[in-house]
């Protein structure tokens, strides 16, 4: 949700008074049924027997799940075919071929470290904030639409090793070398710190959003609980790295998805009252 928010905030007024039930659609096809396609594809082609994303015991995959997610993803391209600028339409039809591609184990591209990494940080970042320009009838290949997308995929991109610093005796036995584990424990705090600093720079520096150049220290303010947990939590496995397990991962991302959230929430609302 905060890579939609930001290209909404940064969308004009005029684009979004025109085109809000566009918007709407796209919303809920995104969050009823692609992402949840995306994440249930990718659960039945692991077949996980470990925790997993946000669920500790995930149930047993059957051929039912991957209708499901045929059926989801259908239905998500019928809403945006029906509602959307084709150009949202191919864009998504985009997004989806990435997500399976990234999982499917006949290319699999998770297994890749660097391949893998860059599908999620340019595909769920980038691509998605381009998504939402497309639906209003923007220009996506503007200078100042094209570095918010890097933005976005700086601040996606951020938070995803994090995800996956649990995992790594799981995915190894999967045959899967993610990014945090070529980078370690230590690594994966260092790189995703790196890249959470320069999208938030890339927000206060590079992009149009006045409103965040004015009141950064408001949206800041929403930051520093996650923040301050991820710095604790990096302590805590400099001296023991079993800390990097899922229930911290967990906290971790859900208080980094509030605070985020809360984050471009809070610009929206300044947005409109201005």
């Amino acid at each position: 949700m905060p890579v939609f928010v930001l290209a909404v905030l940064i969308a004009p007024q005029a684009l979004l008074s025109a085109s809000t039930p566009a918007l709407i659609i796209l919303f809920i096809s995104l969050h009823v049924f692609i992402y949840p396609s995306s994440n249930a594809y990718n659960s039945y082609q692991d077949k996980d027997t470990g925790s997993i994303g946000l669920i500790k015991s995930p149930l047993p995959t059957s051929k039912d799940l991957f209708y499901t997610t045929v059926l989801f993803d259908l239905v998500g391209l019928l809403l945006i075919a029906l509602y959307c600028p084709k150009s949202t339409f191919v864009l998504i039809l985009v997004y989806i071929g990435a997500s399976k591609v990234y999982s499917w184990r006949k290319i699999r591209l998770k297994k890749h470290p660097i391949l893998g990494f860059l599908t999620v940080f340019l595909f769920q970042g980038a691509l998605i904030y381009l998504t939402v320009i497309s639906s209003i009838g923007g220009n996506i290949f503007e200078e100042n639409h094209i570095k918010m997308a890097l933005i976005s995929s700086l601040l996606f991109g951020g938070a995803y090793p994090l995800t996956q610093i649990y995992q790594h005796d799981t995915d190894q036995r999967d045959g899967v070398k993610t990014l945090s584990m070529v980078l370690g424990v230590q690594g994966t705090f260092i790189f995703s710190g790196i890249l959470f600093i320069a999208g938030f720079l890339g927000l206060l520096f590079f992009s149009s959003l006045e409103l965040f150049s004015t009141f950064w220290m408001y949206p800041l303010a929403f930051l520093l609980p996650s923040i301050g947990y991820f710095i604790y939590w990096q302590y805590l496995c400099l001296k023991n790295k079993a800390e990097a397990n899922y229930k911290n991962t967990m906290r971790a991302i859900l208080l980094s998805a509030l605070c985020m959230n809360l984050m471009v929430v809070s610009l929206l609302i300044l947005k409109l009252n201005h």
